[in-house]
């Protein structure tokens, strides 16, 4: 009988978003698998996500404010718990982790896991981030055993731009997160004589693109179709306030309804006819895999990366050149006037099963 695995995860925050769903999810899923598994979160974690995790997976506090100053303590949790593999959730964190290696004595398989293309995303960070440690992080990523990629155009980036081979890379999407009463939400156009609706669920910061989502609504509601479209907005963020405001500057306050920051997706998924994604550039947009689950169908923007691995184009959604907000207006018209059965869009989130994730997780991190 083998040894049973030890897995150590590093996650900068579990302040929420998609890396913090991702987290729970693994560790929770390989605990219950038999594995033995610790997280390690080097922010102060929000305590409704540390009550997430099972009793099975144990939580530890790095306790610094940055990576960069987080290399002692890494080197004492993995000496403390041993770990076989450690995955960071984090690119300054897996950087660290030859590293740690090599100091703490202790031998594992070191995994990043990137959530972003990262040579897009450093367009548009500060100069310390985009001049010095992404020119760092060009030079040590490819050190790590193996990187995990939430989707195809962040395997192309880690191969062109930081020198990966094919073999240190595996892709592995975001599992569905279905609904426990597993809702059958089909397709309509209208309900109670009212308009359609459009469904934005997220963050309200700069690569999000929100106020895109106002110029596309007024753009639809100058159509047949869309003349009495909604949106319902939901999520918090630093350009909230500022989004509110230009809704109700540019006469659409009744026409856009804001949800604030809610667990129950269900309930929003069940409202909307369509989910709308207007990012400038994405990791894996989970909340378009979150609205197939729900037989719900989306529109997006092809942005890097992540809607192009989700779209089964007039099966499940629309996707539009980056940014081309006539081509967007145009392919809500489509999905209004022709909504695909919500069984069929069901069908396309098969490939995101949790079960069939995780599998593919367990796979790469025994090899």
């Amino acid at each position: 009988m083998g040894t049973t695995p030890r897995l150590l995860i590093l996650i900068h925050s579990l302040r929420g978003g998609g890396a913090g769903r991702v987290c729970t999810f693994l560790a929770n899923g390989l605990a219950r698998r038999g594995w033995t598994v610790q997280v390690a979160v080097n922010l102060p974690g929000n305590q409704r996500w540390l009550a997430e995790f099972n009793t099975q997976v144990s939580v530890s506090q790095l306790g610094r404010s940055h990576a960069r100053r987080a290399l002692p303590a890494l080197i004492k949790q993995v000496r403390d718990f041993r770990p076989t593999v450690v995955v960071a959730f984090n690119y300054q964190l897996a950087v660290l982790l030859p590293i740690v290696r090599r100091l703490s004595g202790v031998s594992f398989k070191a995994v990043g896991r990137t959530v972003v293309a990262l040579s897009e995303a450093a367009k548009y960070r500060s100069f310390w981030q985009r001049e010095i440690v992404m020119p760092f992080v060009r030079r040590r990523y490819r050190h790590l055993d193996m990187v995990i990629a939430q989707a195809e155009a962040m395997r192309r980036d880690l191969i062109q731009h930081f020198g990966l081979k094919e073999g240190q890379i595996a892709v592995i999407n975001n599992p569905a997160e279905i609904s426990k009463e597993q809702k059958e939400v089909e397709a309509k156009v209208s309900h109670s004589g009212e308009g359609p609706t459009l469904l934005y669920l997220g963050r309200f910061k700069p690569q999000k693109q929100p106020f895109l989502l106002l110029d596309m609504l007024e753009g639809l509601r100058r159509t047949e179709v869309g003349s009495h479209a909604r949106l319902i907005a939901a999520g918090e963020g630093p350009l909230l306030n500022e989004f509110l405001s230009a809704a109700q500057e540019r006469g659409l306050a009744d026409a856009v309804e804001y949800r604030g920051y809610t667990d129950d997706i269900d309930s929003l998924f069940h409202e909307a006819d369509v989910t709308v994604l207007v990012s400038r550039y994405e990791g894996f947009p989970n909340v378009l895999v979150e609205s197939i689950a729900r037989g719900v169908p989306f529109v997006s923007f092809d942005c890097p990366s992540g809607p192009s691995d989700i779209i089964e184009e007039g099966k499940n959604g629309h996707i539009v050149p980056l940014n081309d907000l006539s081509a967007f207006v145009k392919a809500l018209e489509d999905v209004l006037k022709q909504p695909p059965a919500g069984g069929i869009v069901r069908s396309t989130a098969a490939k995101f099963h949790p079960e069939t994730i995780l599998d593919m997780y367990e796979q790469v991190l025994k090899q």
